[in-house]
């Protein structure tokens, strides 16, 4: 899913993981099929009318209005399409310029759906946030990094230490910041960290305050061209698992299985739509968040087929839980298999 720094996750970062690799292909063949299905203008096959999705508003956020894979569902009649032979509607009810915020108006009813990172879940979880992730997109290898201005003479991750690293507390920039020390044996608590949120995070890099700022999205390339900065090192380099996902409120995913199956379904095949075709939406993103088309392309190298969960990912979302809770990014360890949707085992 892409978020991009002018509203959220990054501002409106859609940030659907890497470029198509391997399996990927397949995943993004089989969800063309659905993505023609639907444009036939019938529900998802196997889909059937359920009593209870009747007059249901599923309400979307965003990081930027009109920017994500669900906007542009919404834009193109996908969603009309799929969910109003159930009697449901799909709406965008607020945007968010980070995963944090659009947690908490789901916790306040005002929307049921968030995009963001699995490690930002992970923070919300273990503040008991009531939310399950039903669908995902895999870290993408240059989608998050640690920062520096040019005139540094940091020049590795052990020159870190001692320094002052700017994060977003619970979230991409401190896992970020976290796994590097890991990988390159640095001790955790040898480095300051200070939090900020994500664009809060850019001024306080710009101002100096902070000898490094660890970072994700758009936020990357504009501060390089902004800000005089210079990539350290990225994600990819340090072996992070930081995928993107979708989450839902646990209310709604008890309530309407069968409507969340056919809204992961819309969401996978316009997805396949955006990475077979990602103009179908640059030059709205551009407008929107006032980014340079090179910025975007940043976005669509990130882009990467959305995926149901399953046990496999589970499990490697708990040893990222596990080392967040370990490295003392969050207070307490969370259970990942408690908090999840498959919603391929639906009927």
């Amino acid at each position: 899913m892409r978020f991009t720094p002018t509203s959220n996750f990054p501002a409106a970062r859609r940030r659907l993981g890497r470029s198509l690799a391997s399996g990927a292909a397949l995943v993004v063949a089989t969800a063309m099929a659905t993505s023609l299905s639907l444009a036939s203008g019938g529900t998802p096959a196997g889909a059937s009318v359920k009593e209870n999705d009747h007059g249901v508003v599923v309400k979307f956020s965003s990081g930027t209005a009109g920017t994500t894979v669900d906007d542009l569902a919404i834009r193109d009649g996908s969603f009309a399409k799929a969910l109003g032979p159930l009697g449901a509607t799909a709406v965008e009810a607020g945007t968010f310029t980070t995963e944090a915020p659009g947690i908490q108006a789901l916790e306040g009813g005002s929307v049921d759906f968030v995009t963001g990172s699995i490690t930002a879940t992970i923070g919300a979880l273990a503040a008991d946030a009531p939310i399950k992730v039903f669908a995902w997109a895999p870290d993408a290898l240059k989608d998050e990094a640690i920062l520096v201005p040019k005139s540094s003479s940091i020049t590795s991750v052990q020159d870190l230490e001692g320094k002052t690293v700017a994060v977003n507390q619970a979230g991409t920039g401190q896992y970020m910041l976290d796994q590097a020390l890991s990988y390159y044996h640095v001790p955790i608590a040898s480095v300051k960290q200070d939090y900020f949120l994500a664009p809060d995070g850019l001024q306080a890099f710009e101002s100096g305050s902070v000898d490094a700022w660890a970072t994700f999205s758009t936020f990357i390339p504009l501060a390089e061209q902004n800000a005089n900065a210079r990539v350290l090192v990225w994600g990819g380099q340090v072996k992070t698992k930081n995928d993107t996902v979708y989450v839902v409120s646990s209310s709604f995913a008890d309530k309407y299985p069968h409507l969340l199956k056919v809204i992961f379904q819309v969401l996978q095949a316009e997805t396949a739509k955006v990475i077979k075709n990602p103009s179908v939406d640059n030059a709205n993103i551009e407008a929107a968040d006032h980014l340079a088309p090179a910025d975007v392309t940043f976005l669509d190298k990130a882009e990467a087929p959305l995926q149901a969960v399953n046990p496999s990912v589970v499990q490697r979302w708990q040893g990222v839980a596990n080392f967040f809770h370990k490295a003392g990014a969050v207070p307490v360890s969370v259970t990942i298999a408690g908090h999840t949707v498959d919603v391929d085992q639906t009927k």
